[in-house]
């Protein structure tokens, strides 16, 4: 049973996990998480006051059909505590599946990607992770190119000793009117990894998601194509290492993209990002840094560019019960399709208070 939960867990569930059970015979259980966030964010030309973190609630449910076998289903919303006038609730999370102790785990649904299993290593600090390997981008957004939370997907996950796979399919999605230029013909994603002796663990993604032409059909019979061609893919390679132990957490990935970051046809990303526990001297304190470069070497117009952006980020966390406080410094460096220094907030401070749930 424990080799179910944490397949489970492996595919339904991302960062700090805590859940209150509020129901369990032995064999149906249920199960309610989240979190409440607040995060204030200064910089040099800006000052957003107080806002939502991210904020938000899932409900799990687990059967067990068998000694082997366990059914889950998962549903998670955001939240904008803050919020007066847009939409205070979004869907994240939304899917079923089976997981087997020795066969893996199957999921249907909206669910954390593959691709993320792998390129997220670095995706560890309070902010801004993830940028440079494309976890939250990509045409239509994260979930329609699958690269983060990834819609109408079929993921398979399974352990073989050290040696960790993740698979996933998306399905078509004929689009909607806020993405209705961004039709996507199907996705597919492979990500692998291996854990060495030691804390050290290998990995590498691969990502390719294929779209389709819009077509529209004026008065005049006239059709037009717009978006992306179905022979128009957008792909991601990703390589990564980590190390775990003895409250040291060191990783690094890098990646090459098609069609994966805003306006680009090619680019290239590194991060890297380091946490050190400091529990020996306070329980719960932790300190962590890390360094994202995103360089864009050519446009979806064809046409070649410089831009370059890069961040820097220092801070600290503490954590007590099921309590999160964080502080975060960030320094942003970038150079437009020119390759000259766009103005703006180079510096910008973070503080946030979580409580989970």
């Amino acid at each position: 049973m424990k080799k179910v939960a944490l397949a489970v867990a492996i595919a339904a569930l991302s960062g700090q996990a805590m859940a209150a059970e509020i129901f369990d015979n032995g064999t149906t259980s249920a199960s309610v998480g989240g979190r409440i966030g607040i995060k204030t964010e200064t910089g040099a030309k800006s000052d957003d006051g107080m806002r939502s973190d991210s904020s938000r609630i899932n409900f799990g449910f687990e059967h067990k059909l068998s000694e082997n076998v366990t059914a889950f289903a998962k549903v998670e919303w955001s939240y904008d505590m803050q919020d007066d006038e847009g939409e205070s609730f979004g869907e994240r999370l939304g899917n079923i599946g089976l997981a087997h102790k020795t066969m893996g785990t199957v999921i249907v649904g909206k669910q954390w990607s593959a691709y993320s299993d792998v390129a997220g290593w670095t995706d560890k600090g309070l902010f801004n992770g993830g940028y440079a390997m494309g976890i939250y981008d990509g045409v239509g957004g994260h979930g329609t190119s699958g690269m983060g939370r990834a819609d109408d997907a079929i993921g398979y996950r399974n352990s073989f000793g050290g040696l960790n796979v993740s698979a996933q399919y998306q399905l078509s999605d004929n689009g909607t009117e806020d993405k209705e230029t961004f039709d996507r013909e199907n996705g597919m994603q492979l990500a692998v990894s291996y854990d060495l002796p030691m804390g050290f663990s290998i990995g590498a993604t691969v990502a390719e998601t294929a779209y389709k032409a819009t077509e529209s059909k004026a008065t005049d019979g006239t059709i037009t194509k717009t978006g992306f061609d179905k022979d128009t893919d957008s792909t991601a390679q990703t390589f990564a290492v980590k190390y775990d132990n003895n409250g040291l957490y060191l990783a690094a990935t890098m990646g090459s993209f098609e069609y994966i970051h805003e306006d680009a046809k090619e680019s290239k990303g590194t991060e890297v990002y380091g946490q050190y526990s400091l529990n020996s001297v306070v329980p719960g304190l932790a300190v962590f840094s890390g360094y994202q470069i995103l360089e864009v070497d050519k446009l979806a117009s064809g046409a070649d560019s410089k831009r370059e952006e890069k961040v820097f980020s220092l801070g600290t966390e503490y954590k007590v019960g099921p309590m999160l406080f964080g502080l975060q410094y960030s320094n942003f460096d970038k150079k437009n399709d020119l390759g000259v220094d766009v103005e703006g907030d180079d510096d910008v401070y973070y503080a946030t208070a979580r409580y989970y749930f």
